[in-house]
């Protein structure tokens, strides 16, 4: 797959899957607490608060986004 492409889908597919990078990298606590984090905030948004369950889900998934590191070989 070209890096170009990688570069342009792999920040939508972190910030709405936190957890699945942490995962592919085999650093199982890591993926364990933001997938709890993650399924927290779509529970609290689809059942009861959706105001605060999006701003946890957004802030997840934006932390995860601007910490991750994904090496692309061109």
């Amino acid at each position: 797959m070209k890096a170009w492409l990688i570069q342009l889908i792999a920040p939508w597919v972190v910030f709405f899957l936190p957890w699945s990078v942490a995962v592919y990298q085999r650093r199982w606590v890591l993926a364990g607490c933001l997938f709890v984090l993650w399924s927290a905030a779509l529970l609290c948004a689809a059942l009861r608060w959706s105001g605060p369950g999006m701003l946890l889900f957004a802030a997840v998934g934006t932390l995860t986004v601007l910490t991750t590191t994904i090496e692309v070989d061109a």
